[in-house]
């Protein structure tokens, strides 16, 4: 099991009692591990390209900090995504999909990330709009908060690899 794979399980483990109120209405998964899995690697995808788009992007929005619009990002790309993560499937296939789009995605975060920005202020913007855009999916506050402990823990890790 990858890094990202292992935090990914991190972030399964809390979403996954509560995956169902993120499925679409009238569906039904019947294995909400591999579904957990899944959706932690695209949580963590939408982590990593927000922060790489809004780096790119810095100069375009003077009136936000860069940990603003890093987390703008990320809320955006959760929100348009998270339907696509949730009706992924579960096999195999799905599964190796989003361990490459997540390896991938967090090379080029890394890449892209300046010293600009203290890792502590880009981890809370971050877990603060995942948040956000968990509950106006549906997610509870308390599971959300749950989801996002782990989420904390799991990109303050990610980001320090190098």
């Amino acid at each position: 099991m990858s890094d990202l794979e292992a935090s990914a399980a991190a972030i399964a483990d809390e979403l996954a009692a509560d995956l169902p109120r993120l499925q679409p209405s009238g569906e039904v998964r019947f294995d909400p591990a591999t579904l957990g899995v899944v959706v932690g690697l695209w949580l963590l995808k939408n982590v990593a390209d927000g922060i790489a788009e809004a780096i790119k992007e810095q100069s375009q929005v003077a009136t936000q900090t860069l940990a603003q619009r890093i987390g703008a990002a990320i809320r955006r790309r959760v929100r348009r995504d998270l339907p696509e993560a949730m009706n992924s499937g579960t096999d195999d296939t799905a599964l190796d999909n989003a361990v490459a789009a997540t390896e991938s995605a967090w090379t080029a975060a890394r890449s892209a990330r300046t010293p600009e920005i203290p890792t502590a202020d880009l981890v809370e913007e971050a877990t603060l709009n995942v948040t956000a855009a968990l509950i106006e999916a549906g997610l509870p506050p308390l599971p959300a908060d749950r989801v996002a402990a782990a989420l904390r823990a799991e990109i303050r890790r990610l980001l320090d690899e190098r």
